[in-house]
């Protein structure tokens, strides 16, 4: 995995009349804690009380190379991909934006891997950065397309412990195209004139930008006084005439295209309770959503994130199960081709996630037990399953990488652009939505009202399939604004939150049987595991009791709907 580092950072551009010397001046007064000579009131705008020293650094020379594919796709979608050389971080640099990307006060917050010069030429990006972002380019070649040069003074505000607080860097930029112009064109959606937000000789432009990021810990906060430098440093920097800026140096070099949409675009809510608006514009909406969240996790799931095959499979299973509720408004072959493509990428990583979900859920489950048997049950499913995970995950992360999965993708951005649709879907959303989610609103109190204590966990099991499919309908159509049936989607996450619990208890039952049966079980850890059988098999009936419970008030909701 490439070195990795979450980066806090607030970029500003400073007008053509600043003086060469008024960032230094700025910095200086940081440390100082009162007005600047350029009558900026650092002081006034937060505490610097943290600042004990700035540390100037001689200027250096960066000449950066931005990659993308001819499109911008990675541009497109917030990416950054560039190879540098000068200064003290020479590299490769992937930056990928981050769930908040920007926090209230103008700082950006991203996710930057990196790989040394070695890896790779100008032009052949290192392997295991490109295969990061595989899912946002696909088959598209990365290629250099635009060069920036600059002449970067630093300064280095620390701590008394002499730990860097911030970096303030002031910077002489200047921007070359490298075969921009076909780039541009390409990515210009269809129809439109390319239009050229670069002035300069060449198609470069050069301006002067300051950046100013603060110093983060290993768990990607930023370190105690920080925030507070940098937001004197805002204040500050606003106080001479600095305004945001409005794009990084390398969308500023790729030009006005790299600020265009992503690939998959997500419909702006446009419709209420009066069901205006087609059908196929509300599928179209929840295809687009879930494929753009699926991208994203694959991108997670390669970085190893936490919750990225969680939400793989969750994007996956969803778009599934839109394919099989809507299926009245699409193309039937169409449809069922890429309903078994997303059975088998979802499938892919299920033995991965129900060993990470077990793991975690029997940890946390074992507390129920005495503390001797707690450590015990506790310790063998921690060995256990985290073997099994990294077996299924490493041959699961396999399949992202074939073409059979490229494929699927691509199959999935063009469903999200142009979904294959039958004439029901230009109705509108009433006519072409509600009748869906009734129907499936009323399998599923078909099969929920057959429940009881005494049915088997695979009854159970197809009851929380129909519920997750009305609730994926009903999320569907409160997409377009419809209060009912967003009062309906949250009733039903109420149950499909309860049955997921039965069926995990339920499943974790299977697991702790099966961890039994291992070879190298001691006799003592197979006594703690046998007990918390006992205790998945009462929290499993706790759990039909609470959904027995809540079931009636849902049920109306149903019907409700209904009417």
């Amino acid at each position: 995995m490439p070195s990795a580092h979450v980066e806090r950072e607030l970029k500003v551009r400073l007008p053509a009349d600043a003086a060469p010397d008024v960032v230094a001046s700025l910095v200086a007064d940081v440390r100082r804690g009162g007005a600047s000579e350029a009558d900026a009131p650092v002081g006034e705008h937060a505490s610097t009380e943290a600042v004990a020293s700035v540390e100037a650094t001689d200027a250096v020379e960066l000449v950066a190379v931005y990659h993308d594919t001819l499109d911008l796709r990675l541009a497109r979608w917030g990416v950054t991909l560039r190879r540098r050389e000068g200064g003290g971080d020479a590299g490769w640099h992937l930056k990928l934006p981050q769930p908040h990307d920007e926090t209230a006060d103008g700082v950006a917050e991203r996710l930057e891997l990196g790989a040394p010069l070695s890896a790779g030429e100008v032009g052949d990006p290192p392997a295991e950065l490109h295969d990061l972002v595989a899912a946002l380019v696909r088959d598209a070649p990365v290629r250099p397309l635009a060069q920036v040069r600059t002449l970067r003074r630093t300064w280095v505000v620390r701590d008394a412990a002499g730990a860097a607080l911030v970096e303030v860097s002031d910077d002489a930029v200047q921007t070359a195209r490298l075969g921009l112009d076909e780039a541009e064109e390409a990515a210009q959606p269809e129809g439109s004139e390319t239009t050229d937000a670069q002035d300069g000789p060449g198609g470069g432009i050069e301006f002067r930008e300051v950046e100013v990021e603060a110093a983060t810990g290993t768990d990607g906060r930023p370190v105690e006084g920080s925030d507070a430098v940098v937001a004197a440093l805002s204040a500050a920097l606003e106080a001479v005439g600095a305004t945001p800026s409005p794009s990084g140096k390398g969308v500023e070099a790729l030009g006005a295209a790299a600020l265009g949409p992503a690939d998959v675009v997500v419909p702006a809510d446009q419709h209420g309770d009066d069901g205006d608006g087609s059908a196929r514009e509300a599928l179209r909406a929840v295809l687009a959503s879930q494929t753009q969240a699926l991208l994203w996790a694959d991108v997670a799931v390669r970085l190893g994130e936490p919750d990225g095959v969680h939400d793989f499979r969750v994007a996956a299973r969803t778009l599934r199960s839109a394919l099989r509720t809507f299926a009245p408004l699409l193309e039937e072959d169409w449809r069922d081709a890429l309903r078994s493509e997303l059975s088998w990428v979802a499938g892919a990583f299920g033995e991965a996630r129900d060993a990470e979900v077990q793991r975690e859920l029997l940890q946390h489950d074992a507390e129920r037990l005495g503390s001797d048997d707690a450590e015990a049950a506790a310790g063998v499913v921690d060995r256990l399953l985290t073997q099994r995970y990294e077996t299924a995950h490493a041959a699961a992360l396999a399949q992202l990488r074939t073409r059979r999965y490229l494929e699927l993708l691509e199959a999935l951005v063009a469903a999200a652009r142009e979904p294959l649709t039958t004439a029901v879907a230009t109705h509108d959303v009433a006519r072409g939505l509600r009748p869906l989610v009734t129907d499936a609103g009323r399998r599923l109190r078909g099969k929920a009202d057959t429940l009881d204590l005494a049915v088997d966990a695979e009854r159970w099991h197809r009851v929380r399939i129909h519920a997750k499919r009305a609730r994926y309908a009903a999320d569907a159509l409160a997409a377009t604004g419809s209060k009912r049936a967003r009062r309906l989607a949250k009733a039903l996450k109420k149950v499909t939150t309860v049955l997921g619990d039965v069926h995990d208890a339920a499943v974790s039952q299977e697991v702790l049987r099966d961890l039994a049966a291992e070879p190298d079980v001691t006799s003592e850890e197979g006594l703690a595991l046998g007990l918390l059988i006992a205790a998945e098999r009462d929290k499993e009936r706790e759990l039909q009791e609470a959904f027995l419970e809540v079931w009636p008030t849902v049920r109306k909701e149903l019907r409700r709907f209904d009417d």
